[in-house]
């Protein structure tokens, strides 16, 4: 680690484990001295040298005999130097014996009389995303203005800072409970910094999250997904989803307005701004495993439900709402590739102790969704077969299922169909009387059609008794899909037989079947049929069943 010499004013090669060291926090600025100004005697002519006398005359009167400045003791020139600097810069701050903060724009008479501090909260210091790691970092940390008078230190004026930062007093008084704090409320510190460089934003968070990771620059706001991505690898704290989605944040990607779907990674800290009272629900249970993977986050867990019948996620943390603490989690939405977040703008709030109580199971959560894909998605989701029974007094189902199950949303009770022509599926449930003097398994076979002349989708359907010997061909292949473990040959064969050969044959598309009771005393009536509540909603399939007598 290059050091600079604090009564020689040169760079010396040294082992920090074994070489005291002062180190400066501050904000850049122009001119600064580079590592090949200091090698090839080039400093004294730079306006920043003033910040490296000044840095080295401090640490000289605390027999300090060497100190680090990041404009020039790192060879920026070597990728490999720079991104050992950039991964270690938390703790070559922690090991610093003090660490000089320079608030170049605090001037000694700002303020009223009583206050000569009152300027603190306006410096560019507290704005930066590096000067935040350097903050929390630096066990002794001494505050200057921009002529070098001594402010006071971290210690006297963390009640100050706290306010300023929203940093916990006890996380500035010590950083070894920082790995306590959730991922949330660290990310909120960062909410309202920011970087020259947009990648620098995730790269200045590294010693705040104890992670490492490549330093990429030319990968934009991607850097930050990284980011997010190696803290999941080291964390099962779930408020690292606790961000809500903002237009100042999106607009930086190309879009004008609010996306209706995203993935599960937030796009910057400052959508993480609401998080600065975050904490965790009291539970025994912290620490479900779950990872990212090239499908999206995997995670195993029980899905509650809104009022609206939307799928809610619980994040097992709760943020202060007025006087009340609600537990809050993230909309959910099925897609044809796993779930998406849906109003992406605000978070769900509850108090109800048992909404997430259930047995739990594997979901995907997409890890990004474009501006276009989210468009995209809600044209997708706009062509879903949903289903409805209308059963008259007297009759109830006795089972149901829907194939295929992954493409089946237990929720909304409707096919995700991803706006496929291709796609098929079959409803198989059984109907019964009180008195079980009537019970037949029914299947209604769907699925979407491209609708000539206008090129449009539409859905089609047809009923079939499971005793009827007239479907042979339709029986085999919904046996053949259960005995195959939902082989999909079946159901592209199970289409082929209902729009295919059925016309060949002219036997059309059943849309009713009539059906005797066990002692013929009365029949059942089942027909189909459909309706979109409106435009852009699902196309419903009724399922409409009476009692002829």
């Amino acid at each position: 680690m290059w050091l600079i010499n604090t009564t020689t004013v040169a760079l010396e090669d040294k082992n920090i484990s074994s070489t005291p060291y002062a180190i400066l926090s501050h904000t850049w600025g122009e001119d600064e001295v580079t590592f090949e100004d200091m090698m090839t005697g080039q400093e004294k002519g730079k306006k920043g040298y003033v910040k490296i006398i000044h840095t080295c005359r401090l640490a000289k009167e605390r027999g300090i005999a060497h100190a680090w400045v990041d404009t020039c003791c790192v060879d920026k020139r070597s990728s490999a130097e720079l991104a050992e600097a950039i991964n270690s810069m938390f703790n070559w701050y922690k090991l610093s014996e003090v660490c000089f903060a320079h608030l170049e724009d605090l001037d000694l008479h700002h303020g009223p009389e009583d206050d000569q501090l009152s300027g603190l909260s306006s410096c560019r210091w507290f704005t930066r995303g590096w000067t935040l790691q350097e903050l929390i970092a630096s066990r002794n940390l001494e505050f200057y203005d921009s002529a070098w008078n001594y402010r006071g230190t971290k210690a006297q004026l963390q009640e100050r800072i706290s306010g300023i930062t929203g940093i916990d007093t006890a996380v500035l008084e010590d950083n070894a409970i920082l790995e306590t704090i959730p991922v949330g409320k660290r990310m909120s510190w960062a909410a309202n910094r920011e970087t020259t460089r947009v990648e620098d934003l995730a790269y200045c968070l590294l010693g705040i999250f104890g992670v490492n990771m490549p330093m990429l620059y030319g990968e934009g706001n991607k850097a930050f997904g990284r980011l997010q991505e190696e803290i999941i690898k080291e964390t099962t704290d779930l408020s690292i989803f606790a961000w809500k989605s903002s237009l100042y944040e999106e607009k930086h990607l190309g879009t004008s307005r609010l996306q209706e779907f995203r993935g599960i990674l937030a796009l910057s800290p400052s959508e993480f701004a609401h998080c600065r009272k975050l904490h965790r629900t009291s539970t025994i249970r912290y620490g479900h495993e779950y990872s990212m993977t090239n499908k999206g986050l995997r995670l195993e867990t029980f899905l509650g439900e809104s009022k609206n019948k939307e799928y809610v996620l619980n994040l097992a943390c709760k943020i202060p709402n007025d006087d009340s603490y609600p537990k809050v989690g993230v909309y959910l939405t099925k897609t044809a590739d796993g779930f998406v977040r849906s109003q992406p703008h605000e978070l769900f709030e509850t108090y109800d102790d048992l909404l997430w109580a259930g047995p739990r199971h594997q979901i995907f959560i997409r890890k990004h969704v474009t501006s276009f894909g989210s468009t995209d998605l809600a044209r997708r989701l706009e062509m879903n077969i949903a289903s409805q029974f209308n059963i008259c007094p007297g009759f109830k189902l006795v089972s149901f299922a829907a194939k295929p199950a992954d493409l089946w949303d237990t929720l909304r009770q409707e096919f995700v169909t991803d706006r496929s022509e291709h796609f098929t599926g079959f409803l198989d449930f059984q109907l019964a009387d009180t008195a079980k003097t009537f019970i037949y398994r029914i299947y209604v076979v769907c699925g979407l059609t491209v609708n000539s002349p206008s090129g449009d989708l539409k859905p089609w359907m047809s009923i079939y008794n499971s005793t009827d010997k007239e479907y042979p061909d339709i029986m085999r292949c919904v046996d053949g899909y259960y005995s195959s473990y939902g082989e999909e040959y079946y159901l592209h064969e199970l289409r082929d037989y209902v729009l295919i050969y059925g016309a060949v044959r002219r036997v059309g598309r059943p849309r009713e079947i009539s059906l005797p009771s066990s002692d013929a005393a009365h029949r059942l009536h089942i027909s189909l049929g459909t309706l979109q509540r409106s435009p852009g909603s699902s196309h419903t399939i009724t399922v409409n069943v009476s009692n002829m007598g």
